[in-house]
């Protein structure tokens, strides 16, 4: 894996130091939501998703609801192992890679 920047380093510590899961991601839970609503009207039960930046899995267990299965990752470990720990893995993975030069 490539060296990690000071944007990668940031939101691998906000895995740590925001206490709020819905705003770990993003603080503006108002925009997101609105978001979420948009992207839910387009699933289907029989879905099968790919999250890119899962961040700490507060989206992808709303997806998990709806998707018949979710994989979900991001660059950061500790949002991996808060999403891990938080939110479980059911109908869904949540792993540890880089968008940018992909393991996986």
């Amino acid at each position: 894996m490539r060296a990690k920047s000071p944007t990668d380093e940031y939101w691998n510590q906000r895995a740590l130091t925001e206490q709020d899961d819905a705003k770990v991601n993003m603080p503006d839970v108002v925009q997101r939501d609105h978001e979420l609503q948009f992207v839910f009207h387009h699933l289907r039960r029989n879905a099968r998703m790919l999250e890119v930046g899962c961040g700490n899995g507060y989206v992808t267990q709303k997806f998990r609801e709806l998707a018949s299965h979710v994989d979900a990752f991001d660059y950061a470990e500790n949002m991996i192992e808060r999403a891990r720990s938080t939110f479980g893995e059911t109908n869904n993975r949540f792993f540890l890679d880089d968008v940018l030069e992909p393991d996986t």
